[in-house]
């Protein structure tokens, strides 16, 4: 298991946690894998990757001040991480790069990017609020081609997941409860000209989900902080299309991975671990 903090990266074997990545001054906002191929992304355009499962690393940066949120790849070597308004696109393992700007015919009017998924050879982008060009975009990394395939305004996309054969989206913002999940085919937002939406009913209200993690056909999501600090870690059930409420976490819940029903959630006030039926705290 690999955990990042503020005071750098960490890396858990045999129930011994030990640091990597010594002297590293950056937040990692984000981490993914693919079999032993490990990628992590974060503020001012960070990039961090291992070959061998987290033992030995290598540090880029891109070009760019903004915060990555999101890094996804494939098995074949494509990497995509973002910048502000830019993917940043790789073939290679993130050897080398390609800088893309997907919204380039928006201008300085274009939106900014929140979240990604790949699907084949298919980019699904999630934006931040943006009065005009807020939502889910398409992007087809072979033809370059965009389009929107949800309209969102008022709030943000935080994350994008594939359960089952559903697109999944968490949103929301930081006023109000109206943060939601939401899903539709995805075959459907590929081929079709309009894709429709479902919306989760939430057994508690949140602010925003922040974070959406699948294994084996089990879905959780986590939720910005209440009033009093706590947020939620909930399923997500999309065949009954309700979002239930299974534990909390201090503070805002920035990311969940889970195993089948177990979990581990990082909260920016505590993390929890929970095996299925027991509790690690």
């Amino acid at each position: 298991m690999l955990a990042t903090t503020y005071n750098g990266l960490f890396i858990e074997q045999d129930g011994e946690w030990k640091q990597i990545l010594n002297g590293f001054q950056k937040r990692i906002r984000d981490l993914h894998s693919e079999d032993n191929v490990v990628y992590g992304v974060g503020d001012e355009g960070i990039f961090i990757r291992s070959m061998n499962g987290g033992e030995n690393w290598t540090v880029q940066r891109f070009p760019t001040k903004a915060t990555s949120w999101n890094v996804c790849s494939n098995i074949e070597g494509t990497v995509i991480a973002h910048g502000d308004k830019t993917l940043y696109h790789s073939n290679d393992f993130g050897s080398t790069w390609e800088i893309i700007h997907p919204f380039l015919e928006y201008g300085g009017g274009a939106p900014s990017i929140r979240s990604l998924f790949l699907y084949k050879h298919y980019l699904f982008i999630g934006t931040k609020i943006h009065a005009k060009y807020g939502g889910v975009w398409l992007f087809n990394l072979e033809t370059r081609k965009l389009k929107r395939i949800k309209i969102v305004m008022n709030q943000m996309i935080s994350a994008l997941t594939l359960h089952n054969s559903y697109l999944v989206a968490a949103s929301g913002s930081c006023k109000g409860i109206s943060g939601n999940i939401s899903f539709c085919k995805i075959d459907e937002s590929i081929e079709s000209e309009k894709t429709y939406w479902h919306t989760c009913q939430s057994e508690q209200k949140a602010s925003s989900y922040l974070d959406l993690s699948v294994d084996q056909h089990v879905l959780y999501t986590t939720s910005t902080q209440n009033k009093a600090g706590i947020s939620t870690v909930c399923r997500v059930l999309l065949e009954e299309g309700i979002v239930t409420v299974c534990d909390s976490v201090k503070g805002h819940g920035w990311r969940i991975v889970n195993e089948k029903e177990g979990y581990v959630v990082a909260g920016s006030g505590e993390s929890k671990a929970m095996q299925w039926k027991k509790k690690v705290v």
